[in-house]
């Protein structure tokens, strides 16, 4: 369990470990849900799926197996 601050303007800093295990870089969007108990916060899914980005580079196969081999790695999002 990991404890952060509500800051004067409202906004929540999440702990290193928390970004890092879910994949969030800054700017990255995430979804609130609120309930009676908790507050879960979620990363938003991409719009386009990222294999659709990629196709759209046109990039020799040799780079599509690289991106994969990262994607599976979880060093890509």
């Amino acid at each position: 369990m990991y404890v952060a601050m509500v800051d004067q303007w409202g906004r929540i800093k999440l702990p290193q470990p928390i970004l890092k295990a879910l994949g969030l870089r800054p700017e990255a969007e995430v979804t609130v849900q609120v309930s009676e108990e908790a507050i879960i916060i979620k990363p938003r899914k991409a719009e386009t799926p990222i294999t659709a980005t990629i196709a759209a580079m046109n990039l020799p196969v040799a780079e599509w197996e690289t991106i994969e081999r990262e994607i599976e790695a979880g060093r890509v999002s």
